[in-house]
């Protein structure tokens, strides 16, 4: 038994099983889309339901993966579309 810090509680920890070589999950910086892939003036279409989910995934690309490209989103005939600008 194991005791956790702070709780008074006793947790029985007989039953864990220890795992070797898991592969550790890819990150922060995986996405859906093909940002990594695009060259400057490339660009891709979603489903415009998908709009919060492509303008956040965006954001978070550009700040926790590579500051340096940019891109922006418009709605389009097909739905929402990304371009990569810089």
């Amino acid at each position: 038994m194991t005791r956790l810090f702070g709780l008074g509680k006793k947790e029985n920890t007989g039953n864990i099983k220890i795992e070797k070589d898991v592969p550790f999950p890819l990150g922060i910086c995986t996405f859906p889309y093909p940002f990594d892939n695009m060259e400057i003036g490339d660009s891709f279409v979603v489903p415009d339901e998908t709009k919060a989910s492509v303008m956040a995934a965006v954001t978070r690309y550009q700040k926790k993966c590579n500051w340096e490209k940019k891109f922006i989103t418009r709605k389009d005939l097909n739905g929402r579309r990304v371009w990569r600008v810089i």
